[in-house]
């Protein structure tokens, strides 16, 4: 007999985390008229991860070390890029 697997999907009132972060790390650089290039530079970060991260397919790139050289670039605490609803 084959086994039937379910899945139980949650709907969540919140947009995923990753989609959160993209857009505060975009408004936040917004804000101090940097280009992707500059807050890489900033950050000690490549180019193409900040652009992956602004476009919410920063999964497998992002984590807690480059979240700090983020925020640390921004002038921002790490919660802060975490922020639903955050204002730059």
């Amino acid at each position: 007999m084959k086994k039937t697997v379910t899945k139980t999907v949650t709907k969540t009132r919140h947009p995923p985390l990753r989609q959160v972060i993209a857009a505060n790390v975009r408004a936040a650089r917004e804000a101090h008229g940097w280009s992707q290039d500059e807050l890489a530079q900033k950050a000690r970060l490549r180019r193409c991860r900040i652009d992956s991260l602004e476009r919410g397919e920063a999964g497998r790139n992002l984590n807690l070390d480059n979240l700090g050289r983020l925020a640390d670039a921004l002038g921002i605490e790490p919660v802060d890029l975490c922020r639903r609803n955050r204002r730059p």
